[in-house]
């Protein structure tokens, strides 16, 4: 952040055993980059500061509060049931660290920038915050990336030229688990030519919000893309920092509608039923080398009696995944999850080991079932 962010925390002290202070609020946490006003039921009206986020607790009513939004013009950005004691010592689980942009672009030396690549130049050149190969602060000439903080998001510039041994995978999980941005919540990335680059995307399904590949074209989303960046870049350098907030506003959007999401998505209905293909398996097994005694067991520790609710509970997961789906993709894909026959069988069987073990003796519907789900994602993935 290049401010510190101030945050209004909106409670009543008689639920909470805080004793109101006389000017009716109270800094229940303040360091160099964050300010925590706690304010009692009675305040008449905000300190000399102006907060950039509002939180209340749920169980008070909202339009008590209304007055604080009026005088600030602040929205209530997180409810919150949690005690001033916990806010104070552990803020950033509650969404108040900026989310955070990584661009990886080429340097191109071309001054009369013929081809095109004119954001890391840029960047670098009105950058303050650099960092080498090994994510270390450092000066400009050996940077390997350029931050930025505008107060609300934080855009790290990384040049991607001559990543030999770890490759742009390898320095992207490094910045993913960095103590500096790791534990940020909201990760959104755009990798130029990231095709050609990063062959297993779906290593970053769950440490990323979205991925993004994209060209330096003349036409389409990429050049809005490639545009935002630059006009963001401006705004910097003339420490315009609302309209530099709202490009970032514009990047985001853009990672999103250029991101591989269908790809991710699909990647992440198959492990959702992944775990019960080699419990299934597993069990079957055992039951033919071991077994019922050892094959029960295992079917304890992996179902309880509770296997059809387990499943269950994984096609409703898949059905949310793809709820936002193109109708085409989305009704093959609900072929799999909804009426299935062989779905409907192993729902029931796991209900109890018996009607487990008959199934299993016979036959694995599910793993045939799963087969089929694998081969229908797969060829969606590749249309």
């Amino acid at each position: 952040m290049s401010k510190k962010e101030v945050v209004f925390l909106i409670c009543c002290y008689s639920e909470w055993g805080w004793e109101i202070p006389q000017n009716g609020y109270e800094v229940v946490r303040e360091d160099e980059k964050i300010v925590i006003y706690a304010i009692d039921k009675n305040f008449n009206g905000p300190p000399e500061v102006t907060p950039h986020k509002i939180i209340i607790n749920m169980n008070h009513d909202n339009g008590r509060w209304d007055f604080v939004r009026q005088k600030t013009n602040i929205n209530i950005v997180k409810k919150t049931t949690e005690t001033i004691i916990n806010l104070k010592n552990y803020p950033e689980k509650y969404g108040w660290t900026d989310p955070l942009i990584i661009i990886f672009t080429l340097e191109i030396k071309d001054k009369e920038n013929i081809r095109g690549y004119p954001e890391w130049i840029k960047a670098k050149s009105i950058g303050l915050s650099f960092y080498d190969d090994g994510l270390k602060e450092c000066d400009k000439g050996k940077s390997r990336g350029v931050e930025f903080e505008t107060g609300d998001y934080t855009v790290l510039f990384v040049k991607e030229n001559n990543l030999k041994k770890e490759g742009i995978d390898g320095l992207l999980n490094k910045i993913l688990s960095h103590n500096k941005w790791g534990n940020i919540p909201e990760k959104y990335v755009a990798v130029h030519d990231l095709r050609s680059y990063i062959k297993d995307v779906s290593q970053f399904k769950d440490k990323v919000k979205y991925i993004c590949d994209f060209h330096h074209y003349r036409t389409g989303v990429d050049a809005e893309f490639c545009k935002v960046i630059k006009d963001f870049l401006d705004d910097i350098e003339r420490n315009n920092n609302s309209e530099a907030v709202k490009k970032c506003e514009e990047i985001i959007k853009l990672i999103k509608k250029l991101s591989h999401i269908f790809a991710f998505i699909t990647n992440q209905i198959a492990h959702l039923f992944l775990p019960l293909d080699i419990d299934l398996q597993g069990i079957s097994e055992v039951l033919k080398s071991n077994g019922e005694d050892q094959a029960k067991r295992y079917y304890d520790q992996a179902f309880r009696n509770s296997g059809g609710q387990r499943l269950e509970n994984k096609i409703k997961e898949a059905k949310d995944l793809i709820k936002e789906f193109p109708r085409d993709k989305k009704r093959k894909i609900f072929k799999f999850l909804d009426n299935n026959g062989q779905l409907k069988k192993v729902k029931k069987a796991l209900q109890n080991w018996d009607e487990t073990k008959e199934l299993l003796q016979e036959e694995n519907p599910f793993h045939s079932w799963f087969c089929s789900l694998m081969k229908c994602l797969e060829n969606l993935r590749e249309k």
